[in-house]
């Protein structure tokens, strides 16, 4: 399905990105982003490929609904883990999200069979709508440094894809 005008604009909004963030991201230049955005030009299918894998690479998919309608799914999800010092986790890891009878989150890194506490879901924010759930199954994709909380120890944002790709699962996360 090829990436139209629209999509391109509608993608970038659901991720923050500005036109420079997509640029630096997919290696196209900004100008031909802004021109393909205000319909003065299509790029050659090479780009509009570079395009749609960026989005891709985020986490984002362009899904034909019934022909004629098409939305974005988000299968890029996040938590806080609670970590310990002699726990670890990678890029790559799989990992699967379960919840404990206190309805507490437990990160299961499956790749390195070591569990991991995770904290609730937050109560607002932009962007609640993909923190983690329990019954998630995906693929580490970006760790943040380990910061101290003065609550929880050490904490860091894990952010992992839905894998295999499940449109019902994301679709729940929406």
């Amino acid at each position: 399905m090829p990436l139209t005008a629209e999509d391109c604009r509608s993608a970038r909004a659901l991720l923050g990105w500005g036109q420079e963030d997509l640029a630096a991201r997919s290696s196209v230049p900004r100008v031909t982003i802004s021109r393909f955005e205000k319909g003065t030009s299509t790029p050659v299918v090479k780009t509009l490929e570079a395009l749609r894998s960026t989005f891709e690479s985020a986490g984002l998919y362009l899904k034909d609904v019934d022909g004629r309608h098409r939305v974005f799914i988000n299968a890029s999800c996040w938590l806080i883990a609670f970590l310990k010092a002699s726990q670890q986790i990678k890029i790559g890891d799989r990992i699967e999200i379960d919840e404990r009878p206190d309805e507490t989150l437990v990160l299961r890194n499956v790749s390195r069979n070591d569990d991991i506490r995770a904290a609730g879901a937050p109560l607002g924010g932009q962007w609640r709508y993909n923190y983690a759930r329990a019954g998630d199954k995906g693929i580490v994709y970006e760790v943040s440094p380990p910061r101290e909380d003065p609550d929880y120890g050490d904490v860091c944002q894990v952010s992992y894809r839905l894998d295999p790709f499940d449109i019902e699962t994301a679709i729940r996360s929406a």
